[in-house]
Formats: C-alpha cells, structure tokens, sequence
C-alpha cells in the first residue's frame, strides 16, 4: 500500500475531521475505533484486486459514517454522509471530482443495498464496515445486554449477525472474517441451550 506525502496529510486532516466532529454513534461504540478497523479490513480486502486505487478506500473508511455526526437515524446518515463527504472533500484541489464522486458514494452505500448498482470500492467499504461488526459482536452484545433482557439480547445479536452477514458480498471478504463469524454463531448459539 502506498500513498504519496499529499495523501498521506489529506488521510490525517480526514481523521482529524471526523474526530472533531460530535458522532451519534450508539452507546458505547467508539466511531473512531470502528473507523480504523474499517479501514484495516478495506485494506486487507483491497490486496485481491488489481485495479483500484487505496487512497479513495482509506478516505471513505474514515467517512463512511460521517453523517452519524448530523443524524443518529440509520436510514438517513449515509444520505446525509454523502452530502457531508462531497463538501469535505472538495477542500482539496488535488483530489479528483471522481475520487470525491466515489468516496462519497461509498458513504452512500456502505449499507450494502444490493438493489443498488455499486462500484467494488463500495462494496469493499460496505464488506469492511459489517466485518467490523462482526469483529466487535461480543462486545455489543455485552453493551446491549447493559440495556436490555439478556435473552433479548441473544436474539437481537443472532438476527444481526445474520443480518450483517448479508452485507458482505465478495468472496475474500468473506473468506477473512468466515472464522470469526463462525465462533461469534457458536458463542451466541450456546447461550440458548
């Protein structure tokens, strides 16, 4: 993975951004964390395909989720965060209008919506986002159960891991978290005997 100086300081000026910015992100979930494991899983999907650029897969690892900042509603951030990523980004003269295009539409759809028609750098974003999920579900289920009925919150945690596995449409992906989506199905599994 390389990146030029240039990137490099837009990539930190990027994190800076988001840190600043005052995210709805559910209770006891770190944005920032969430982010940067986004991005290592981008990066690590990234490595099976030839023809992509990094740059624009790091910018909206770090963006996807912006519009979090402006409205806690699920549906409505990622339409709000692609607004919020194209204005952002339009900072930089270096930074090309389809670089901006794609990584705003990565915000977009990083919900994974198969409805829609996405490029591989979406679908790369929208993969690395759930596989996070998945990579963090002990956690939230502990955070969930803090909240609500412990059986509850079994079920609420199997229909989600269900749910998010869903979202990751490419083969390599899927290939990376498969052994941690099969312990999080037995953990979760278990509780219900």
């Amino acid at each position: 993975m390389h990146l030029t100086a240039q990137q490099k300081e837009i990539v930190n000026n990027t994190k800076k951004f988001v840190e600043k910015r005052k995210t709805r992100f559910p209770k006891g979930e770190d944005m920032l964390s969430h982010n940067k494991n986004v991005e290592k899983f981008a990066v690590e999907i990234y490595q099976g395909y030839k023809n992509i650029k990094i740059f624009p897969l790091i910018l909206a690892a770090h963006l996807h989720d912006i519009g979090l900042s402006e409205s806690s509603d699920h549906e409505k951030h990622a339409a709000i965060g692609y607004d919020m990523t194209k204005k952002y980004l339009r900072k930089y003269n270096f930074i090309t209008s389809d670089q901006i295009e794609l990584v705003a539409l990565c915000a977009l759809n990083h919900r994974g919506d198969k409805k829609t028609k996405r490029s591989i750098e979406e679908k790369i974003i929208s993969s690395a986002a759930a596989m996070d999920f998945i990579d963090r579900s002990l956690f939230l289920f502990t955070e969930k159960c803090k909240h609500n009925k412990y059986n509850d919150s079994v079920a609420w945690i199997q229909k989600i891991l269900n749910k998010i596995m869903t979202r990751i449409e490419l083969p390599e992906a899927r290939k990376i978290i498969k052994p941690k989506y099969n312990a999080a199905k037995r953990i979760f599994e278990l509780e219900n005997i």
